[in-house]
């Protein structure tokens, strides 16, 4: 449950290595990869913290930019680094919501997103903004976009054109539950070959007027 590294202690004992000396150049490399490895890990691991931390509570005050941070950077360690993720956030208030669904959905929608990207490069682009009296969020990818006749079933239930070891159709149906519980919806539009935008909309009266963070 406790893991405790004294990491400015070792990068200081690393730093006074004679770099010059060639027999120790080859471990002070690799000690530096480790430290920034260990970084990253403590990184991710308060990420994840964010991530799941209102799981254990029904609702509370939620900041949504913060959250789509969160799930961003954990959904970086399995989106290929030829794709681009950007961050384009506008200030919002923040609502009261479950936390934790809501960031299973926008997981959701980022993972297909850059699922859809087949290109050498792609980007994926999340957007959040205010449209009268609802929060919107845009996750928008450069991919091969949605055929009509798929476009009908993507919130079906079990409906899914990926194989049976990727997915089991039940993602967006789950985060249209989760959307519409919430008092939103989900909007999608798409054009083939040039990518999809789905939209997700939550009322701003589900919380207080606090304002969130750019």
């Amino acid at each position: 449950d406790s893991v405790n590294l004294n990491i400015a202690k070792s990068r200081s004992q690393i730093e006074e290595i004679d770099e010059d000396n060639l027999d120790v150049e080859m471990p002070v490399e690799m000690l530096g990869d480790t430290l920034r490895g260990i970084e990253q890990m403590r990184e991710l691991v308060e990420n994840l913290r964010d991530f799941t931390r209102l799981d254990r509570s029904k609702t509370a005050e939620f900041d949504i930019n913060k959250g789509l941070h969160n799930v961003i950077y954990i959904a970086r360690s399995v989106i290929p680094t030829h794709i681009e993720v950007i961050e384009e956030y506008g200030t919002l208030p923040k609502i009261e919501c479950n936390a934790s669904q809501l960031n299973q959905v926008f997981l959701n929608l980022i993972n297909n997103a850059s699922q859809s990207i087949s290109a050498e490069q792609g980007t994926v682009t999340v957007r959040s903004s205010v449209e009268g009296n609802r929060i919107r969020v845009d996750v928008s990818d450069t991919g091969s976009g949605i055929a009509p006749d798929v476009l009908h079933h993507i919130f079906d239930n079990y409906y899914t054109t990926k194989s049976a070891s990727e997915g089991t159709g039940l993602g967006l149906s789950i985060a249209r539950s989760i959307v519409v519980e919430h008092g939103g919806e989900i909007k999608v539009s798409t054009e083939l070959g040039k990518g999809s935008t789905f939209t997700v909309f939550l009322p701003t009266t589900l919380g207080g007027g606090k304002q969130g963070t750019e």
